[in-house]
Formats: structure tokens, sequence, C-alpha cells
């Protein structure tokens, strides 16, 4: 067993557990983006950040594994202005969506960030008539490239393409199977189920 600390609070757990799982088992919250449970963690939000003495930078809890002593900070001062630094650029890039439930708009208010960076990489809100299909609808200015479309993607469909600001998620909608796993896997309404107008029940199709 590994022994530890977190916020001055002594724990323990066996090898190979990372910050941010045992936290969660401890009930200590540390904020999340691109984490997506039981797939590979890219560290790349970077929201889950955390302070660990010794350590000139902050690491992403996602992604760094417990040792033998490690002391850990999850809500120090460095960590929660680097946290709204980050959710501020994140902003930025995602803008104002307005929709109900989204990941990234409810974590930038608890956060208290109500401004983006001033940056202009968003595009126009509209959706992309292209990529979509009759059952799933993308809207890519709503993107925060957090990849948990890539990594939910069981039948490797979803990827990247272009670099930096210019990068944007690709996906092969004329293979997809539908399974749904990317619509549950996005954070930010980016892909979703396409709208039906529904029959009603006593209409007769023709």
């Amino acid at each position: 067993m590994l022994t530890f600390n977190i916020n001055g609070q002594d724990y323990t757990c066996t090898p190979g557990n990372t910050i941010l799982q045992v936290a969660r088992q401890k009930e200590i919250d540390i904020p999340t983006l691109c984490y997506l449970h039981g797939r590979q963690h890219r560290s790349v939000c970077r929201i889950c950040v955390v302070d660990v003495a010794g350590l000139n930078s902050l690491a992403p809890a996602c992604s760094t594994l417990v040792t033998e002593g490690m002391e850990i900070t999850t809500n120090s001062t460095r960590v929660i202005s680097a946290r709204k630094v980050l959710m501020r650029f994140i902003m930025a890039e995602h803008g104002q969506c307005g929709r109900a439930g989204c990941a990234v708009e409810e974590l930038a208010a608890k956060l208290g960030v109500l401004e983006s960076a001033p940056l202009h990489i968003q595009g126009p809100i509209e959706v992309d008539r292209q990529r979509s299909s009759t059952f799933m609808q993308i809207t890519p200015s709503h993107c925060i490239h957090c990849d948990r479309c890539i990594r939910s993607c069981r039948y490797q469909m979803i990827g990247r393409k272009g670099r930096g600001v210019h990068v944007s998620m690709n996906m092969d909608t004329s293979s997809c199977v539908y399974c749904g796993d990317c619509i549950d896997a996005c954070p930010t309404g980016t892909i979703m189920m396409a709208e039906y107008e529904l029959l009603p029940a006593n209409r007769t199709m023709t």
C-alpha cells in the first residue's frame, strides 16, 4: 500500500492509481472536462491540475500516478488561478452555446469564470450539414478538442485534422453505425442526436 497526503489528510491506496482516481474514491472534488472513465487519459484540457510538493509545475490529476509519500494540494491559490485561466481559453474556443446541461458552461460558472479569454478563434455557431446526418447533428464551433469522442469510438471513425487553432474533429459519418457512444461522451453538445418531428400517435403513414 502507498501512503500519501491530500490537502493535509493522510490516505492509503494500492499502486497504479492516479491522483484523480483516489480523489474521487475519497470524495475530494477535482474538476475535469476531457477525462473519460475507462478510456486512455491524454491530459488534454488540464482543468484537473493539482499542486504536488517537489514539482515546479502543476500536475494533471487524471494522468499522474500516486507515489509513496506524495503530498497533493487540490485547492491552492496557484491551482485555482490556473484552472480559471485554462477555463477562459476553453470558453473562448467553445463560445456561449446556452445549451441546458453544457458541461463547459456549468464548470465555468462553478469556477467563477464569467468571460472568455480575448481570442477570436471561434467561427459562427452553425450546424455542419456536410458531416451531420439523419441521426446525428454536429456543431463544430462548440468543440473544445477534448478528444473524448475519439476515445469513445470503438470503431475508430473519429479523429483530428489540422494543427493549432485550425485543428478540428474529423468524423467518417458514412461508415458510422450510430451507436451513440460519442454523443454520450461529448461534454459540449458538439455531437448530438438530430431532432425529429414525431408523427402523432393517431396519424397513419402512407
